[in-house]
């Protein structure tokens, strides 16, 4: 399905996962356990939605109000599952993902990753069989036995050093919701692909979603950068001994992505989109739903998490 075709129907739909009910290692417990956690969180979204379209754009929160925020949500929370994975286990799956989107062949074939971060990856696709390049512009997460595999630089992905037509396969995770211009990275991506080579993304979170952001650690609640005035956090962040915030992402909306992606339709063909949301964290937007209402135009900006896809170059 193309990303336009997509963009046709509703992105929201709230029981996407449930063929994952009916597994056959999760017990009638659990399965029934899931499915009234999925029909309470769809019926606090749609709440959620109710409130939102009916608001009037309104100002952001006093920062009065995050203290008691921050206890209520210290008291409710609890370890994340994803925390539990161990580095080199979520390594071999993120390579899976990328042998996936090529088909699994990979012996021979040249790869570059975006954003390389420690390069491990990079580093488990060579022991495969590949020929990989790691680009990111931070040296300091580079390990050292990643680059003793594979060829590591420091580069701009908005600006490759690899020659045209040159690439079967360019990947990255959790890097086009950092990137200060995706639209330039899509284009060297193209320029860098050989005809039929694939890009494979996925990314978030995305800036308008509960945690888009990024600030793991200082002020961690949910859709917090979007209530409240950036400047009053990094105040309430030095006034209570917290670790200044550190702007990271480029506040690329979801609408933008939608956009840019649809807009590649002549050059890529689309193999793979999905947004993937969270709906975790609506009740928030029930209860300042005019804050939301100011903040963006629609819904899905709220509740969309991330993006995965896999585009092939015509």
């Amino acid at each position: 399905m193309s990303v336009a075709a997509a963009l046709i129907r509703p992105l929201y739909h709230l029981g996407e996962h449930r063929p994952a009910l009916r597994a056959p290692r999760l017990q009638p417990v659990r399965r029934a356990i899931f499915r009234s956690m999925e029909s309470l969180s769809r019926r606090q979204a749609e709440t959620a939605q109710e409130a939102f379209d009916f608001a009037m754009p309104g100002p952001r929160l006093s920062i009065d109000l995050l203290p008691a925020m921050l206890e209520a949500a210290a008291a409710k929370k609890k370890p994340q599952r994803w925390d539990r994975r161990k580095p080199l286990d979520k390594v071999a799956l993120r390579a899976g993902e990328v042998a996936r989107a090529m088909g699994r062949h990979l012996e021979g074939k040249r790869i570059v990753e975006l954003a390389c971060g420690d390069g491990r990856v990079a580093m488990h696709l060579a022991r495969a069989g590949a020929s990989v390049l790691g680009v990111d512009l931070s040296p300091e997460f580079m390990a050292p036995e990643a680059a003793r595999e594979v060829e590591l630089r420091l580069c701009d992905a908005a600006a490759l050093d690899v020659e045209d037509a040159s690439v079967d396969a360019v990947y990255s995770f959790d890097a086009f919701e950092h990137f200060a211009d995706p639209a330039a990275v899509l284009d060297e991506v193209y320029r860098v692909l050989k005809p039929g080579g694939v890009l494979y993304a996925s990314f978030g979170p995305l800036w308008n979603s509960p945690f888009g952001a990024h600030q793991w650690g200082r002020i961690d609640l949910p859709y917090v950068h979007l209530m409240f005035d950036w400047n009053d956090l990094q105040s309430f962040a030095a006034a209570t001994g917290r670790t200044k915030l550190t702007p990271s992402c480029n506040e690329k909306s979801l609408a933008y992505f939608r956009q840019t992606f649809a807009a590649q339709e002549p050059r890529f063909e689309t193999a793979c989109y999905l947004e993937k949301f969270n709906v975790s964290f609506t009740n928030r937007v029930s209860e300042f739903a005019a804050c939301f209402r100011g903040r963006v135009n629609y819904f899905d900006e709220l509740i969309v998490r991330s993006i995965e896809l896999v585009l092939r170059k015509r």
